[in-house]
């Protein structure tokens, strides 16, 4: 019988610790659900709007060919292709091409990579009037010019020269995530976004280096840019400001405005 006190406070002891180890239930705010994530899975169509008659048009297309997980896309309003960048495996990449008006796949290539988790940077631009697809993906820090309508690789540049060449070398590791990048067709270059530098880098691999034409400085985070190529103007988006700046046949026109 003089067990059953020292019983008794064992089990009054474990039912505190198992009291204290519970877990707290945090506000819906601060709760994280993950999901499990599958390596492959099917895609079955995208869906286009229709602007004659407001019907919506499902390409209807389920194949094998078609399996993995879609990274990122594009639309060209001006030739109505549409790019779909799949995740087929861990190291594995597709480009897939459809045309919007036929509703059908026009091409599609796999290719490898070293790696290609789904937070990599990926980056997809259009450039109708020279009829290239422009391509960064962050784990070779490579960019490919592509012919838009055969998926043909026409030329690389790799990043880290480009920072060598303006001066960014020592901060090429935290470029590769961060770029931003579009074409300017009536000057046959590209135009980067590196921190808060600007760089025009030429298409055509000739004498002419990549050149830094202008310096956003200041406090300000800059993470996205754009090419708006009616008005001749480039959209730099940061976190709390806007810059419009002006482009001619030669460079930059005109001085941003916030």
């Amino acid at each position: 019988m003089r067990l059953v006190p020292q019983l008794i406070s064992q089990i009054l002891l474990e039912n505190n610790l198992n009291d204290a180890m519970q877990p707290i239930d945090l506000p819906p705010e601060f709760q994280i659900n993950s999901n499990q994530c599958q390596e492959k899975t099917y895609c079955d169509g995208f869906i286009f709007k229709n602007t004659r008659d407001g019907r919506p048009i499902r390409l209807q297309y389920r194949a094998n060919s078609l399996q993995g997980i879609v990274v990122t896309s594009i639309h060209d309003l001006d030739t109505n292709l549409f790019v779909v960048l799949m995740r087929e495996a861990p190291n594995r990449l597709s480009f897939n091409l459809f045309s919007v008006c036929y509703c059908k796949m026009i091409k599609r290539i796999s290719f490898p990579i070293q790696s290609a988790p789904i937070n990599s940077r990926h980056i997809l631009r259009f450039c109708s009037k020279k009829q290239k697809l422009i391509h960064y993906h962050e784990s070779h820090a490579n960019i490919e010019i592509r012919n838009s309508a055969s998926l043909k690789l026409i030329s690389t540049y790799s990043l880290a020269e480009i920072c060598k060449d303006v001066g960014l070398a020592n901060r090429f590791s935290d470029l590769r995530t961060s770029i931003d990048l579009d074409c300017i067709p009536h000057l046959s270059s590209m135009i980067l976004l590196l921190g808060s530098k600007i760089v025009l880098v030429p298409e055509k691999k000739t004498k002419q280096k990549p050149a830094v034409v202008f310096d956003l400085g200041g406090n300000e985070r800059y993470r996205s840019i754009t090419y708006k190529e009616k008005q001749r103007v480039v959209l730099v988006i940061g976190l709390s400001s806007m810059l419009i700046i002006g482009l001619d046949d030669i460079g930059i026109s005109s001085l941003p405005i916030i």
